[in-house]
């Protein structure tokens, strides 16, 4: 590879680096950044393949599951009453799947996983608080009786409760960790809080439903 490409490879793999983190920061509060910080990584992975013809997708494990689940998703959709609306969920589910590989191209070795894991709860932690102000608002003027919900960014509460079920199971897991050091539990036990209350003001049986029964399996 000469100069010009390898600078060009360069500049590739930082641009991948920040919208990745771009992706992990918009997780919880924000759909149409979230969506720039996953598609942009895409495009660009596969402008790198082209250049390099370097394969940068890692196996997961998890390739016969995802196809049985295509398979099971194609048999619904052409035996469904209504076809239009199981294709769009199928393309939904299918656009997910390089969520798997976009990371694996990306994380070489632990310590960079506990980055990338720490910038997701970090700004996570950000959002509940965001959401707990806005509750606020939300509780003066009467609105969670008027909604039927509490407040998101997202515009669609349940989706908002929904992700933010696995910011409360995440501090949770590590908060009964034994190995966990004592000043380490306070913070955990402070993140926890924080995003149970979040996800409580959410107002949305789903991501509580979904909480529990993460909280009993862990």
């Amino acid at each position: 590879m000469d100069n010009k490409n390898s600078k060009v490879i360069k500049y590739l793999d930082g641009a991948i680096f920040v919208f990745i983190l771009i992706y992990l920061a918009s997780l919880t509060n924000s759909i149409f950044v979230n969506q720039i910080g996953y598609f942009i990584p895409l495009v660009l992975l596969a402008v790198r393949f082209y250049l390099t013809r370097e394969n940068v997708f890692r196996k997961t494990g998890l390739e016969w599951a995802i196809l049985l689940m295509i398979a099971a998703e194609i048999i619904s959709t052409v035996f469904s009453i209504n076809k239009g609306q199981s294709f769009n969920n199928f393309l939904k589910f299918a656009l997910l799947i390089p969520t798997l590989y976009l990371f694996s191209s990306d994380i070489f070795n632990y310590d960079q996983l506990k980055k990338f894991f720490k910038i997701y709860m970090g700004f996570a932690l950000v959002s509940c608080v965001i959401y707990l102000v806005l509750s606020y608002e939300y509780f003066i003027y009467n609105q969670f009786q008027i909604q039927q919900s509490g407040p998101s960014p997202f515009k669609y509460p349940i989706t908002a409760s929904e992700l933010l079920s696995f910011t409360v199971i995440f501090f949770f897991a590590f908060l009964i960790n034994e190995k966990t050091s004592r000043k380490n539990k306070i913070l955990l036990f402070l993140g926890f809080s924080i995003s149970a209350m979040a996800l409580l003001v959410i107002y949305k049986r789903t991501g509580w439903f979904g909480t529990a029964a993460g909280i009993f399996f862990v």
